[in-house]
């Protein structure tokens, strides 16, 4: 090991000798030493012994610059994202450099792109956007991840975003504020902006409906099952339809294949082509549910030999459920014009199911008749709207009310009546 000024005074030949020896050792060892030689020049080697390092004096003679390792391992400088350490001939502000201890910096252009700290972690310094983010695919450089903002990840495509998680922990698809405020509601989790499918197909058919289909038939491509929202001002405020598409005709299931809808103003609605509700595990299709009504009906009176007679009615209500219905009614004569022949009351809500005769009715009230009855009955006749009005007792062949039997006069011929039939 040997250093030297470089400087050969004039001297005895000897002792230039001895100093030429010293330049020339100091020369072919690096000037190597445990300290830094006293006299020092631009660019010059220095082998520190003391740090294992060789290193080479910079342009302006004023510090050193690390190269490599003397037992050969390379060593850079620290630099800085404007002159990394390790660069590039040309293009200086390129390349690697030391940001602190056991952490390392990326930079191009003078600027840190990427870094990997002491915990392990890689981390990017561009926040980025929808059009530019900041993880991406060098031939598709507007899809990928970006943060905007702390806290918040989100996923673009073709320079659009597409969802985000933000700092609460909220998933929004489709939408970049994610409100998950529910319109006071409980706070959701996932906030879906637009139609969300789940089976094996991702394609949707319609855009003023909101759908969720679920499931697919054996190809593959069709969704059999869907929940759709229809907003207001469409079918309805805001109603949740249930839709099943058993029709197999190579579509989804849409509203026009609606089964049930939960509507806006908190009904449950069974669609018109329901089979109806089956309990109990029956799946006998004549014992489903399949109505439900309720309304008012109108008794009207018609003669084999003509004439008429008009009613006023004070009440005439009815119940339907399944083929069972339940009339109820009051009403008595308003005006009448010479009835005669058999009379026929008709107007019943449903037609009577059944050829024969069925379904007696009870008559809780007949007054103000031009006949004195024995006994005043009803029954419905099957296959028609219409009933038999018969006035005599029991066990004898029947009499038909007749035209003649009505007394003239607004407020006569009241019945009061009640009864329950089974519906065709």
């Amino acid at each position: 090991m040997a250093q030297h000024d470089y400087v050969i005074a004039n001297q005895s030949g000897a002792a230039f000798r001895a100093d030429l020896n010293n330049g020339l050792a100091a020369i072919v060892t690096l000037n190597s030493g445990a300290t830094a030689p006293s006299t020092t020049y631009a660019y010059m080697l220095w082998a520190d012994t003391t740090a294992g390092l060789l290193k080479m004096r910079n342009a302006a003679n004023n510090a050193w610059i690390t190269l490599r390792e003397l037992d050969g391992t390379l060593a850079f400088e620290d630099g800085t994202a404007a002159a990394p350490g390790l660069a590039f001939a040309s293009d200086l502000n390129t390349g690697i450099y030391r940001i602190g201890a056991d952490s390392l910096g990326i930079s191009t252009g003078g600027v840190n792109r990427l870094l990997a700290n002491s915990s392990g972690q890689v981390a990017v310094t561009l926040a980025g956007s929808a059009a530019t983010p900041s993880f991406t695919k060098d031939d598709d450089l507007n899809t990928g991840l970006f943060y905007p903002a702390a806290d918040t990840l989100a996923i673009t495509s073709g320079g659009t975003e597409r969802a985000r998680i933000d700092s609460s922990g909220i998933v929004g698809i489709g939408t970049s504020t994610a409100d998950n405020s529910n319109s006071g509601g409980p706070a959701a989790k996932l906030v879906v902006k637009g139609n969300v499918a789940v089976g094996p197909s991702d394609t949707l058919i319609n855009s003023t409906t909101t759908y969720f289909h679920i499931g697919g038939d054996e190809g593959g491509s069709q969704r059999k099952v869907a929940l759709a929202h229809v907003p207001a001002g469409d079918w309805g405020r805001g109603s949740l339809l249930f839709c099943v598409d058993n029709t197999a005709d190579g579509s989804n299931a849409t509203t026009a294949d609606e089964a049930l809808r939960i509507t806006g103003d908190k009904y449950l609605r069974m669609a018109a082509s329901t089979g109806g509700i089956q309990f109990n595990g029956d799946t006998a299709a004549a014992n489903a549910l399949d109505d439900y009504e309720e309304g008012t009906w109108t008794p009207t009176w018609s003669f084999s030999g003509g004439g008429s007679v008009t009613t006023s009615v004070q009440g005439a209500y009815y119940i339907k459920v399944g083929k069972l219905v339940h009339v109820q009614a009051r009403f008595f004569t308003l005006a009448i014009s010479s009835p005669s022949g058999d009379a026929t009351l008709g107007g019943l809500p449903f037609a009577v199911g059944g050829a024969a005769y069925y379904n007696g009715f009870t008559i809780g009230e007949a007054q103000s008749w031009a006949t004195a009855f024995t006994e005043l009955r009803i029954a419905a006749l099957g296959e028609t709207t219409n009933m038999r009005v018969i006035k005599n007792a029991t066990n004898v062949a029947e009499s038909k009310v007749q035209g003649s039997d009505f007394g003239s006069g607004s407020g006569n011929n009241l019945i009061n009546m009640t009864g329950t039939y089974v519906s065709a």
